[in-house]
């Protein structure tokens, strides 16, 4: 005989009281804060992770917004080589898989919180002290 799907009656509604719980949702949006406030000093990194994280947010059925290559040259440079850039996926619901960061539960709300937070970091004097130094070796890359 076939049951009524979604099972496990007591246990699932105790699980999902206890996800939705307050202390555990403002513990992953300040680990997400504290995260991204880290990397404030590094415009390239909260830059990428913004546009990364936009793309995840518009496109929820695409696996490739929200997959990363561990190996992409890119995402070395700007993310992966970056103290706490992967430790801020991590907060925002990425998971390490098959040499992959994989966005797996899509928690749209933690993501907002994650992109808040960035565009916060955008306005700090470490951001901008940073971003001006990266238009200037640009710029200097570009006249030699």
């Amino acid at each position: 005989g076939s049951r009524p799907s979604g099972g496990g009656g007591a246990a699932a509604a105790a699980a999902a009281i206890a996800r939705f719980a307050a202390p555990q949702a403002s513990t992953a949006e300040q680990r997400v804060q504290a995260c991204a406030s880290r990397l404030a000093g590094s415009a390239r990194c909260v830059d990428a992770l913004i546009a990364s994280l936009e793309r995840a947010i518009a496109n929820p059925e695409d696996e490739r917004c929200r997959k990363v290559s561990l190996t992409n040259k890119a995402f070395r440079e700007r993310v992966g080589s970056v103290p706490g850039g992967v430790d801020f996926l991590y907060a925002v619901g990425f998971e390490p898989m098959h040499g992959h960061l994989v966005l797996q539960r899509r928690d749209t709300a933690l993501l907002w919180v994650g992109k808040a937070a960035l565009q916060a970091a955008q306005e700090s004097l470490a951001y901008r002290g940073s971003k001006e130094a990266l238009q200037l070796r640009e710029a200097l890359q570009l006249s030699s």
